[in-house]
């Protein structure tokens, strides 16, 4: 936060050391520290959560060295990362893919089976334009494939989407992800 009033005396930059006036939502463990007089940062301890909305707020009645003070609360607000499909297998315009192929989706965090079902659609459409959802079943990949793929720090980003019955040829598939779906982390979604 930089304000436009000196808040603290000019001063040997202490690490970790910083008026705690500032007030960020969700609590997150971290220092603060003063940048000269005018400019407070914070830093967390480790990461703030994914998909969340982060809201820091200087209160009112805070006062600057001259006296002048916070007529009311100035507060703004930014969001951390949210889910997103980073990766697939099969690639977009795939051919010749296996009829009892699943389906990878590779995430930009960590996602639970349950949870993103509900938002993952998988449609079918047969050479003639017909188009049907078929049903599926999420999981995970097994602890040989973590292994021999060297997939362990990225294991829980990883969703296998099973189809319920083989699949046709000549048909095309598409999986969509719909917006809000949610990750193991924060309320925001895709």
């Amino acid at each position: 936060a930089i304000f436009d009033h000196p808040m603290v005396p000019l001063q040997e930059i202490p690490e970790g050391e910083g008026s705690s006036f500032l007030k960020v939502e969700p609590s997150v463990p971290g220092k603060f520290r003063w940048m000269g007089t005018r400019t407070l940062t914070f830093t967390p301890s480790g990461r703030f959560p994914y998909g969340t909305e982060v809201k820091v707020t200087v209160p009112a009645g805070t006062v600057s060295l001259d006296g002048y003070s916070l007529k009311q609360d100035f507060a703004w607000t930014f969001r951390t990362i949210t889910p997103e499909v980073v990766s697939h297998i099969p690639g977009d315009g795939g051919q010749w893919v296996r009829l009892d192929s699943p389906v990878r989706l590779v995430f930009n965090q960590a996602v639970e089976e349950s949870p993103a079902k509900r938002f993952l659609v998988l449609t079918e459409i047969s050479p003639e334009g017909r188009t049907d959802e078929l049903d599926f079943s999420l999981s995970r990949l097994t602890s040989q494939e973590i292994k021999e793929e060297k997939l362990e720090s990225v294991a829980d980003n990883i969703l296998v989407l099973n189809p319920s019955n083989r699949l046709r040829p000549d048909c095309t598939y598409t999986v969509t992800a719909k917006a809000g779906l949610p990750g193991r982390e924060g309320a925001l979604g895709l």
